[in-house]
């Protein structure tokens, strides 16, 4: 596995759709914290927003994978799975959906790692039980017209609030 756990941030580099939703509730369930990144940046804000987040890990699509490629040329460098790139100091994986996306050792394919996680089940149940409500759920960036974009943070208590307040006020 990529060895997420409670606090730690995930960064996604994913269209909108399935994939993205998906990572940001799983990082919910263990406690983690998801860190989406607007797919129409450009690499070097790509490398200050990695950076800045502390993402532990990046789940990319193939197309996301060029642009990651792009924000940090030290990837291409890797041996193998476990990234160390100086430019992103808390960055250790990156994980590609649909496929590996053929740039070099340190793009690892998301199926292929999910194929393998023999004990996932077991580990979510016990990472779910320790989730509290002022926990961080998610770290949205601004997007950066004036000044580099800043991260706000929400908690599981405030999206749950906002989604009950929202189903108010249009009667759900």
């Amino acid at each position: 596995g990529l060895g997420v756990g409670p606090g730690d941030d995930v960064g996604a580099l994913l269209p909108a759709g399935l994939p993205v939703v998906a990572l940001i509730l799983g990082a919910a369930r263990i406690g983690a914290v998801a860190v989406p990144f607007n797919t129409r940046l450009r690499a070097g804000e790509i490398a200050y927003l990695v950076d800045h987040s502390d993402a532990r890990v990046m789940l990319v699509s193939p197309e996301g994978a060029g642009l990651l490629a792009a924000a940090f040329p030290a990837l291409a460098e890797q041996r193998g799975p476990a990234v160390r790139v100086p430019a992103a100091a808390c960055l250790r994986s990156v994980a590609v959906a649909g496929g590996s996306g053929g740039l070099g050792a340190a793009f690892q394919s998301w199926e292929a790692l999910v194929a393998a996680a023999s004990d996932l089940g077991r580990r979510v149940s016990e990472l779910t039980r320790d989730v509290r409500p002022e926990d961080e759920f998610v770290v949205i960036y601004t997007s950066g017209t004036t000044a580099n974009p800043r991260g706000c943070v929400h908690t599981h208590e405030s999206v749950v609030r906002q989604g009950a307040s929202l189903a108010q006020r249009i009667g759900l």
